[in-house]
């Protein structure tokens, strides 16, 4: 392929908008490679209004492109979807 340092990945495109980039050809080449097999963790940081009852949940549910609009993630079924797996954490608990 081409030699392009810079973006190498956009994140969650309609929350953050962060994205991820590579200073130079060979760092642009080994971070693609690392979200190509699914081997990048990502941590967020979110600030909640309203009841979070639960201390931590599991959701593990299969993502992959909503059929109506395809610029929208859903959890999808079978071949459609990609195995995804979010822990969710309070890690404090304001007072009214």
């Amino acid at each position: 392929g081409a030699s392009r340092p810079g973006i190498v990945h956009r994140l969650d495109r309609f929350t953050s908008g962060a994205i991820c980039v590579a200073k130079s050809d060979l760092a642009h080449w080994r971070i693609a490679e690392q979200f190509a097999q699914r081997r990048t963790k990502k941590y967020y940081l979110a600030v909640v209004h309203g009841e979070v009852r639960a201390d931590m949940q599991l959701i593990d549910a299969p993502l992959g492109r909503d059929p109506s609009n395809r610029e929208l993630m859903m959890v999808r079924e079978g071949a459609c979807g990609k195995a995804s797996t979010t822990i969710a954490r309070v890690r404090e608990r304001f007072g009214d």
